[in-house]
């Protein structure tokens, strides 16, 4: 796309413009440099910007807009050592790129990120395409500065000459035009052409089957769960009552296996190994060990097994009301507490996180407890641990939190009415998802660092269909890419599992 254009000119413009930047220059200085810049550049990305879009008015508007905020750009890439030549074409697609993909796509953190070389897939042609038939101009600058830059309202309005509620307006109907643009099958597949996003409802192993869950996913995408076949028996007193029956599965790229029945009643719980070669189901006294080499194992177990360390060799849960680690099979006894329970364990299973007598607890590979106290004081359970034992994620009084030995017990949700409940967290502490109150009952959630608590029926909006809901996230990958959960499928009209692949990897396993 950079063709063979003279850069020379623009490059020196460029650096004095910077330098203009770096030392604070005047602003007759800096707007007659920016004038001078803005003409050399306007030839130039006119020309890439109709090779990109192929529509000469479109790339007019996407070429004048660039420019308009050509200031703030140099002030971002001044202090860097590149060149115009290198952060301007890439900035160029990220600039409408990036206004359909919202403030987490990848082109927006850095476009220098990128590789030097870079052609457009099929998918983005389509995407870029699609968000210059989609919003006006006013709509297009409003969209980029508050989403991407990251912009207030009330920041737009005084930069632009807006009221502050036109601002909010103009983004409001902007949003809606994005999501609604992208809410067919074709633009789906385009999205997920382009970022490697996308949504799957694994459905059930067996047509019987009520509903499904997905509790646990590995690394490869690989999904262990359960599912769940309704029964409606006759009672001794008249009437009938109805009887769920669990039953294991794992799936992976489309295939989905049943692994073995998990009776009735009880809270059955499945975790898959971070290659996916492993998983262990239980539920009442049933445990199902399956091996990617030897097949299914069924035994009984003494307790509730509730999760397993990397390799699957150490298991925590909970036995005769007490919590419990098995190493090689053999029970030990977290605390003498009832009731206490062991709800995960680190990758090398030797820190093991759950509650006692109602408060987070934590245990080191000794057995040694540390209480990891409460937001308000009332109750609190652990409910996952990062793959170092450092980042302890749960519920404390009726609220998700983040623990860690530096910060301490820490709310995700900033209001204290905030419904919420985090049941996982990526090896690396940096990912955790789980579910929260929201406007239409449970909504999945992820909590990042940068982003905070993000509903993922929002991230993934362009992905579900009109009345189907991700209601509960109860899995992240170890490296973070992958989430599973349960929520509710209009198509098949039932509670289903899902898998959401956010892209590719962006933490460590």
């Amino acid at each position: 796309m950079m063709g063979e254009h003279n850069w020379s000119e623009v490059e020196r413009l460029y650096m004095e413009a910077a330098q203009l930047e770096r030392t604070g220059g005047a602003e007759s200085e800096r707007q007659a440099i920016y004038e001078q810049l803005q003409a050399r550049l306007r030839p130039i990305a006119l020309s890439m910007a109709r090779e990109l879009v192929g529509d000469a008015r479109r790339a007019e508007q996407i070429v004048e807009t660039i420019l308009k905020y050509l200031p703030l750009l140099v002030a971002r890439y001044a202090p860097t050592d590149a060149t115009c030549a290198q952060w301007f074409g890439k900035t160029l697609i990220a600039f409408a790129y990036n206004a359909v993909l919202g403030k987490d796509a990848p082109l927006s953190r850095d476009p220098l990120s990128l590789p030097e070389t870079r052609s457009l897939t099929e998918g983005e042609y389509e995407l870029i395409e699609w968000l210059l038939q989609t919003l006006t101009p006013d709509e297009f600058t409003v969209y980029y500065e508050c989403v991407i830059n990251g912009l207030s309202a009330a920041e737009v309005a005084a930069a632009d000459g807006f009221e502050t509620s036109e601002v909010e307006r103009l983004l409001l109907q902007a949003k809606q035009k994005v999501r609604d643009a992208f809410a067919s099958e074709a633009g789906r597949r385009a999205l997920t052409q382009a970022l490697g996003m996308d949504l799957k409802w694994l459905g059930a192993p067996r047509s019987s089957d009520h509903s499904s869950a997905a509790y646990s996913v590995a690394n490869n995408g690989a999904v262990a769960g359960v599912a769940f076949t309704e029964e409606r028996r006759p009672r001794e007193e008249g009437g009938e009552e109805r009887v769920y029956l669990a039953c294991a599965f794992r799936w992976h790229d489309g295939k989905l296996e049943a692994l073995g029945a998990l009776g009735e009643g009880g809270e059955p719980r499945c975790f898959i190994t971070p290659e996916g070669d492993r998983v262990v189901a239980a539920s009442n006294g049933v445990l199902l060990l399956w091996d990617a080499a030897r097949g299914v194992e069924r035994t009984e177990v003494s307790g509730v097994v509730h999760s397993a360390c990397a390799r699957a060799e150490t298991l925590a849960g909970q036995q005769d009301g007490r919590a419990v680690r098995w190493r090689n099979r053999i029970a030990e006894f977290l605390s003498h507490e009832n009731p206490s329970a062991a709800h995960a364990v680190s990758a090398d299973g030797t820190i093991v996180v759950g509650h006692t007598r109602h408060r987070a607890c934590l245990w080191d590979s000794n057995g040694a407890a540390r209480s990891l106290g409460t937001l308000y004081g009332g109750r609190s359970e652990a409910w996952a641990v990062s793959a170092d034992g450092q980042v302890v994620v749960g519920k404390s009084d009726d609220r998700a939190f983040r623990w860690t030995p530096r910060d301490g017990m820490v709310a995700l949700l900033p209001h204290e009415d905030d419904f919420s409940h985090a049941y996982s967290v990526s090896a690396d502490g940096a990912c955790i998802v789980g579910k929260m109150l929201g406007e239409r009952g449970m909504h999945a959630f992820l909590w990042t660092q940068d982003s905070g608590v993000e509903d993922l029926n929002e991230l993934f909006a362009p992905w579900l269909s009109r009345h189907s809901m991700l209601e509960c996230a109860y899995g992240i990958a170890p490296n973070g890419r992958y989430i599973v959960g349960e929520g509710y499928c209009a198509e098949r009209e039932r509670k289903e599992a899902f898998l959401l692949d956010l892209g590719a990897p962006s933490h460590t396993s």
